[in-house]
């Protein structure tokens, strides 16, 4: 039998933080195994703020710039399609200028400029 839903947006801007999120919040404490966890999603309980995510990919740039070719996980500022088999596929590289993060995406042209968008969608590799 059919049903409705009554799930409202909830729309957060910057100017008016003070909205109801309460139907995104569950009240019972859920558990789950640390190694369970996807690393783009755990990164988000080790920062606390923006500050301290900037000082992370800061000290994650100097580890990655004495891995010798071979760094634990990159951070993209988008995430793209899966590459066909046989795709030869380039780095992806970043730099760090006055403490602000300055990506340089992975461009090809089998890849359409539409997937590579400029918006704040992160994901930890």
């Amino acid at each position: 039998m059919p049903y409705d839903l009554d799930w409202q947006v909830v729309d957060i801007k910057r100017d008016n933080l003070d909205v109801d999120t309460s139907s995104y919040h569950c009240n019972i404490v859920r558990h789950m195994p640390l190694d369970s966890i996807d690393s783009s999603l755990a990164i988000g309980f080790y920062c606390k703020d923006k500050r301290d995510f900037d000082d992370f990919c800061s000290r994650a740039s100097e580890l990655m710039d004495h891995s010798n070719g071979a760094p634990l996980f990159t951070i993209s500022e988008t995430r793209l399609s899966p590459k066909p088999s046989g795709h030869q596929n380039t780095s992806i590289y970043h730099t760090f200028e006055a403490g602000e993060l300055d990506f340089v995406n992975e461009l090809t042209s089998d890849i359409p400029e539409n997937i590579c968008s400029q918006e704040d969608d992160w994901q930890l590799l």
